[in-house]
């Protein structure tokens, strides 16, 4: 499953802004950096290395900062971010009804707020990946060929 978590994200950090990569200084930036989408992006990255840690509560807490700065901000590719990351989170609880409910949910905010394609090619993957591991290939191998 750690491999598919790789996965899951792999477009995902495709679409950041220059930030820091360990946790350490994504804490720092964090904790010292003005409150912008940049700020929405260093909660994501470091909730998704929570979440590679185990620490699932932790990234929660972090994936609600994420709502309720995106939210202040009206930053539409946040609203896709946070609804993303919840879904990881669910996946990652091996709840994978929970996760794919997050993931539908973030199709519509693709389509409704007219996001890039390399956020809708992230969307396919999680899709394609969650497919696969409720056993559904046939679903995973026509997303694939959407991607």
């Amino acid at each position: 499953m750690k491999h598919w978590l790789i996965v899951l994200l792999l477009c995902f950090g495709s679409v950041s802004a220059q930030l820091p990569k360990s946790a350490d200084s994504l804490k720092i930036y964090i904790d010292t950096k003005p409150k912008d989408t940049n700020y929405v992006q260093a909660l994501s990255d470091y909730s998704f290395i929570k979440i590679q840690e185990g620490d699932l509560d932790a990234a929660s807490k972090l994936i609600d900062k994420m709502d309720a700065l995106t939210k202040k901000l009206d930053w539409k590719a946040g609203y896709y971010k946070t609804t993303n990351m919840r879904g990881v989170v669910e996946y990652s609880r091996q709840e994978f009804e929970k996760a794919m409910a997050y993931f539908l949910e973030a199709e519509k905010i693709i389509i409704k707020y007219k996001l890039p394609a390399k956020i809708y090619q992230n969307w396919l993957n999680n899709i394609i990946v969650i497919n696969n591991d409720i056993g559904d290939r046939e679903k995973a191998t026509a997303y694939a060929t959407k991607l």
